[in-house]
């Protein structure tokens, strides 16, 4: 087993149970956070696919969005501004403001972009050193964080990168990956990504577990949402198309394929 992998199953064996989303953290620096998280949902891919390219109502289903808003969108991706807060701690209420760039990448992010997970080895005499600095191998600080929690075999409809253009972080960046779920077509399975690190004056460690809770209630809201979209509204045509690629990856075709694009109103 590859060193990434041999990461990623100890890091899996670490992480506590959450139900039906799993969560995973790694602290590659002191002041930054490495955060995999993953969940199934009961809908096709697709329209995965369709409910986090809407863009314009992103804030309508995710909880920790108290704004959200479209300043741009382009043909594979968008300019997002959003604003999130959460409690940190005695009532104080923490709260941030971004401008992320959205890029849709509908085959799946490159392998060289993605950050092999950290891996920490037993630690000498018994002291736990917090962190180990990222192998050098990764792709540079700019990075994406490895998603360890990708369903093996999977077929991958597509990955929607974020990054930070300007905002309250240091670091913000990470990505969503849709896969198709252990049940065939019919299911999916959403990996989310990120890693982060607040401004100096915000020690991570206070907000890590805050974090973690919020993107689990991040997921259930989206896995909640897309099966009530797909149970009540049929898909979109660029939902149909992007469903409809990502079967043609699975044999060879002798027409042209068709990339997902993203739909009106991630």
């Amino acid at each position: 087993m590859a060193g990434p992998q041999l990461a990623a199953a100890a890091a899996a064996a670490r992480a506590p149970p959450q139900g039906d989303v799993t969560v995973t953290v790694e602290a590659p620096s002191f002041s930054s956070r490495r955060l995999v998280a993953a969940t199934p949902i009961l809908a096709p891919p697709e329209r995965v696919w369709e409910a986090l390219t809407d863009y314009d109502g992103l804030g309508t289903f995710i909880p920790s969005l108290v704004e959200n808003r479209c300043l741009e969108r382009r043909e594979r991706g968008a300019v997002l501004y959003q604003v999130g807060a959460q409690d940190v701690a005695l009532g104080v209420k923490f709260r941030a403001a971004c401008t992320l760039e959205i890029r849709e990448h509908p085959r799946g992010l490159p392998p060289r972009l993605l950050a092999p997970p950290a891996y920490q080895p037993p630690a000498p005499f018994g002291f736990n050193l917090g962190f180990v600095p990222p192998p050098l191998a990764a792709a540079g600080s700019s990075a994406y964080p490895w998603p360890s929690q990708s369903l093996p075999g999977q077929p991958v409809l597509g990955d929607l990168t974020f990054d930070l253009v300007k905002g309250d972080f240091e670091a913000f960046r990470g990505l969503w990956r849709v896969q198709q779920g252990v049940s065939g077509p019919a299911s999916a399975w959403l990996v989310y990504c990120l890693h982060v690190r607040p401004q100096a004056w915000l020690p991570v460690g206070l907000i890590q577990d805050r974090i973690s809770r919020e993107v689990v209630t991040n997921l259930r809201a989206v896995r909640r949402h897309v099966e009530v979209l797909h149970h009540t509204r049929p898909a979109t045509a660029a939902a149909a198309a992007a469903g409809q690629r990502s079967r043609q990856t699975q044999q060879p075709q002798q027409q042209p394929q068709q990339r997902p694009r993203g739909v009106s109103g991630a």
